[in-house]
């Protein structure tokens, strides 16, 4: 299970599908499937949300699939209950009505995972992925048969070591 950083949406796996659940909405949003119907391992967000990485569990070629992640701002209302001493600098207050508090925040909202790049190499299931912290590579980790440990030019599809 993974929570994306951008909005806190929570990743998490069922099988062939990564399953997104909206903490704010309090529901699934989304659910992506794997284009080799085989079950996921792992998955993982980037530092910076906008891309999503799922290894495979596959006991022969599998894959890692990367989504690419796109949002759009939405102004959300959102009732508080605060002390008189409270402020809120990041958000716009509409009204106060003793200690309770409307204000407008403003959210981002995952709207669309675009299918951007599958990355093939290891020859049994993958137990972990990781984004580098700029995002420039990916390393994955093969499982206990497999025990690869790859770096990957994931944009490229290419494996560097």
């Amino acid at each position: 299970m993974q929570v994306n950083p951008a909005n806190g949406d929570i990743c998490y796996l069922a099988g062939s599908r990564l399953v997104i659940y909206s903490s704010r909405e309090a529901k699934q949003i989304k659910f992506l499937a794997s284009r080799t119907q085989r079950p996921f391992q792992c998955c993982r967000f980037s530092s910076d949300g906008k891309y999503l990485a799922a290894g495979e569990s596959a006991f022969r070629l599998p894959q890692i699939t990367i989504w690419e992640i796109t949002y759009e701002e939405i102004d959300q209302i959102v009732s508080k209950s605060l002390s008189r001493e409270s402020t809120n600098t990041t958000s716009t207050l509409l009204s106060q009505a003793g200690e309770t508090v409307q204000e407008v925040q403003h959210v981002k909202k995952a709207v669309a995972y675009a299918e951007i790049s599958h990355l093939v190499g290891h020859k049994y299931g993958i137990e972990a992925v990781l984004f580098s912290p700029r995002n420039d590579f990916l390393i994955s980790l093969g499982d206990p048969n497999d025990r690869g440990l790859f770096v990957w030019d994931w944009r490229n599809e290419t494996k560097i070591s």
